[in-house]
């Protein structure tokens, strides 16, 4: 394993080692090159370095950033901030457990990893469900005591892309912010 500074160029280093090896006549691609990077590094690929390493940089994003980015951009965000330990979170979507609540508890900790966003700042309630791989998002806005939302769109959709949802109902909506402190 490599040792490395704290604050290293990636891309620029991986660059510099695929021309290296291009010299000694190995050609590698580029994506073959990031994880052959990321082992030297002692991480287990390249996705298990941006997960663990770029994160972090990701972490601290504002909404007014994330909505001048791409829907395929605020998907990647996702993903990524789903890595945790090198494993991508998803959502239990079968809507069977072993222990009554167990699913429950698990994709509520899924939502919750976007809660300094402030998803939450726009709903009274905010909770969803899963069956047999359908979801159903229930909620409320926070100003709107009569109108109970529940929306089921969500089957065959991904982590990234239920998120991305509740992200447009939420901190991406002209709804009303409730203040926080």
């Amino acid at each position: 394993m490599i040792t490395t500074h704290n604050n290293i160029d990636f891309k620029q280093v991986n660059k510099n080692l695929k021309t290296e090896l291009s010299k000694m006549n190995f050609e590698i691609s580029n994506s073959a090159s990031l994880n052959l990077l990321s082992r030297a590094m002692g991480f287990e690929n390249y996705n298990t370095y941006k997960g663990i390493v770029e994160q972090k940089e990701e972490q601290n994003i504002s909404i007014e950033e994330l909505k001048k980015m791409t829907k395929p951009q605020i998907q990647d965000f996702i993903r990524n901030r789903l890595i945790i330990n090198g494993e991508r979170k998803r959502f239990e979507m079968s809507g069977y457990e072993e222990n009554t609540g167990d699913c429950t508890s698990h994709n509520l900790d899924i939502l919750n990893k976007f809660a300094d966003l402030g998803i939450y700042d726009y709903t009274a309630y905010l909770f969803l469900d899963f069956y047999k791989g359908c979801g159903s998002l229930y909620m409320r806005y926070w100003n709107e005591y009569n109108n109970d939302i529940e929306i089921d769109t969500y089957g065959g959709m991904s982590t990234s892309e239920i998120i991305y949802d509740v992200f447009v109902r939420t901190i991406f909506s002209d709804k009303p912010k409730r203040r926080r402190g």
